[in-house]
C-alpha cells in the first residue's frame, strides 16, 4: 500500500528530452533521505544524487536512447523510463 502512495506523489518530465529532466515529489520530507539514480539499458549507473521536492537532472551529455530513472524514498524504489533524444 505504501508503495502505491509514493508512486502517486512522484512525477518526472519531460519524457522525451534533449537536456534536463525534472523530478517532483509531493509531500516529501528531506529527512526521509531519498535518492535519484539514472541507469542505461545495460544496467550501468550514470547519475546518482540525493533528491529534494523538485530536482533537475541534466542528461544532455548522455547518448541518445532510453534510460531508467529510479527514485527511492523510504527504501522503496519507483522507476520511470526516460527517452533522451
Amino acid at each position: 500500500m505504501e508503495q502505491a502512495l509514493i508512486e502517486k506523489e512522484i512525477s518526472a518530465w519531460p519524457n522525451k528530452t534533449t537536456g534536463p529532466v525534472t523530478v517532483e515529489i509531493k509531500n516529501y520530507d528531506p529527512a526521509e533521505d531519498g535518492s535519484i539514480e539514472v541507469y542505461d539499458m545495460a544496467g550501468r549507473l550514470l547519475f546518482s544524487q540525493k533528491t529534494g521536492t523538485k530536482t533537475q537532472l541534466d542528461i544532455s551529455s548522455a547518448p541518445h536512447g532510453i534510460y531508467l530513472l529510479v527514485v527511492t524514498i523510504k527504501g522503496l524504489p519507483t522507476s520511470f523510463k526516460i527517452v533522451r533524444e
